[in-house]
């Protein structure tokens, strides 16, 4: 029998700061054991584009802001259950892909799990919330079963303003052809068949 009591992680680099602990102890290591973690992170989001670039991701966006992270996870063999984790940006900067996205502060936060072998992911709840846009998000499920369809499904309400949007879609340096005003809302029920 190895139990372990308690166990953590730090990482140090410049202002990058990771930090994973054992919430709890684990009475017994095996395929069945969940680790319940608390993890924490900080730093800058342009030195996470670097890194992606490195394996030829994101190689020709700009993402730029302040970040600070926290998340519960029970993680084991099976699944893994985001318990919550909140991500705030600030300022949040990203250009590419026709994207000029460029906002005084973005926040995440979430709730789900995500199960390995079948592959799927069950959010039961998201926010996502900056000026320009906020989007929540409800029973979201994301699968990807293997040699089966892949499983859209959730219930989404979203708000946003058609001005600033329009900015998320025009070069940086250019003045728009024309403008766009107004208020976005809307609800949706997302499932696929």
């Amino acid at each position: 029998d190895t139990r372990v009591d308690t166990a953590a992680i730090e990482m140090i680099a410049g202002d990058e700061r990771f930090h994973v602990k054992l919430l709890q102890p684990v009475a017994q290591l095996g395929q069945s054991s969940a680790w319940p973690l608390a993890i924490d992170a900080r730093g800058e989001l342009q030195r996470w584009i670097v890194r992606a670039r490195a394996f030829d991701l994101l190689r020709d966006w700009h993402v730029a802001g302040a970040y600070r992270f926290h998340a519960e996870v029970a993680s084991s063999t099976s699944s893994v259950e985001l318990r919550g984790a909140q991500l705030d940006v600030e300022p949040l900067q990203v250009a590419g892909g026709g994207l000029n996205v460029n906002e005084p502060s973005a926040s995440l936060s979430l709730a789900g799990q995500y199960l390995h072998e079948q592959r799927r992911m069950l959010i039961q709840r998201s926010e996502l919330t900056m000026t320009t846009l906020g989007v929540q998000a409800s029973e979201l499920i994301v699968g990807i079963p293997v040699g089966k369809p892949t499983e859209l499904a959730g219930n989404l309400s979203y708000r946003g303003d058609v001005g600033r949007l329009q900015q998320w879609i025009t070069e940086p340096n250019a003045a728009p052809t024309w403008r766009a005003s107004g208020e976005l809302a809307g609800q949706a029920r997302l499932k696929q068949v």
